[in-house]
């Protein structure tokens, strides 16, 4: 039941970063602020999906922001 609940914590926090992600596009160092704020509250799973979504919504507006935020949290 614990493993659910924390799926669907993640789940919830994907959700709820791609909102406000779309609320902020409009500026560039916001996006990467709330983009940088989200990266650490997802799994493993959860931050691939944020990462097509965003190539998919924003990779020709941020795609240097995108590849190098994703790049950076990755080698943690």
């Amino acid at each position: 039941m614990a493993f659910l609940k924390y799926n669907l914590t993640r789940t919830a926090m994907l959700e709820y970063a791609k909102i406000i992600l779309q609320k902020v596009s409009f500026d560039g160092m916001l996006f990467e602020k709330e983009l940088r704020k989200a990266m650490p509250e997802l799994g493993k799973e959860e931050l691939g999906k944020l990462y097509v979504w965003c190539m998919d919504f924003f990779g020709t507006e941020y795609p240097e922001i995108i590849q190098r935020l994703f790049s950076e949290f990755t080698r943690l």
